[in-house]
């Protein structure tokens, strides 16, 4: 065997060596790339309209309608989102809440204004599904009301202890930019609404009194006597004492936290092409010693 044979093994075994480290680190390191590019692109954020806090909740009567408008905002981080569709799920107490209506916001800034699945309203839950259209210029990046949920309360809730308007885990806001997956959920935080339900008011109406009349003659020279007439008594008035409100505090809202969808894209399919190609390489190396 010739000496130059022997460098040709020595450097082919040191190659493949070399390969089978490059392997699994080049896989992490893609991993992280896509994990980190994933966690950058959420950076839409749902709310309520009108803000509340466990400290300033909203506030409604029993038999009263609540509305609430929910806020999109794709520019909350950095870069900001492209959205052309949102399925929003929300979610409330069915002893304290029925769901009277759900439909896309009248504000001339919203281009979430194709319905894809109409409103479904049921016991302590209300989706729609909202999308631009075919139209990829209406995408929304600012701050704007997409939608409208109308809730009537039915019943009081304690001091102390607030009903909560939530968003469902299964709410989910795509984008189109160029930073984004086609089915990344690029959902980052919602807020929910803090509301608490007071007892409707009692109207009472004053009750009038009867006026009693009394007829006095009076005398006017030249004339016959006149009768005079001579209320006495009048309407009663209704006072309606009231006691001050106790302030209790309230507690915190529950924030969701960041939703991270596993990472998809093309890239998965050339590293795995990558891959398969360095094991063919290694295979052909062997052989080659091999023979």
């Amino acid at each position: 065997m010739s000496i130059f044979s022997s460098y040709k093994k020595i450097f082919l075994l040191g190659f493949i060596i070399i390969i089978l480290i490059a392997i699994p680190f080049s896989v992490y390191i893609a991993q992280q790339r896509q994990r980190t590019t994933t966690k950058a692109a959420a950076s839409t954020t749902l709310s309520f309209d009108p803000a509340s806090t466990g400290g300033a909740p909203v506030a409604t009567k029993v038999g009263e309608t609540l509305t609430l408008n929910v806020v999109l905002d794709p520019s909350a981080g950095t870069p900001a989102n492209q959205v052309s569709f949102v399925k929003l799920s929300i979610t409330f107490d069915s002893s304290k809440f029925t769901a009277e209506s759900f439909k896309p916001s009248t504000d001339p800034k919203n281009t979430l204004t194709s319905v894809l699945e109409e409103a479904s309203l049921t016991s302590g839950r209300a989706t729609i599904s909202l999308s631009i259209g075919a139209d990829p210029t209406k995408v929304v990046t600012t701050k704007t009301k997409i939608a409208i949920l109308k809730l009537k309360a039915l019943s009081v809730t304690t001091p102390g202890n607030p009903s909560s308007v939530t968003f469902g885990s299964d709410t989910q806001v795509l984008s189109i930019a160029s930073s984004d997956q086609t089915s990344e959920n690029v959902l980052s935080t919602t807020s929910p609404a803090i509301v608490t339900i007071n007892s409707a008011s009692v109207s009472a109406s004053p009750t009038p009194t009867t006026a009693i009349l009394t007829i006095t003659p009076t005398s006017l020279p030249g004339n016959a006597p006149s009768p005079t007439l001579s209320p006495s008594g009048g309407n009663a008035a209704l006072i309606i004492a009231t006691s001050a409100p106790t302030l209790q505090p309230l507690p915190t809202p529950t924030f969701f936290p960041q939703v991270i969808l596993p990472p998809t894209g093309p890239s998965e399919n050339i590293l795995g092409i990558g891959i398969v190609g360095m094991i063919f390489t290694i295979i052909g190396g062997i052989l080659f010693l091999l023979l």
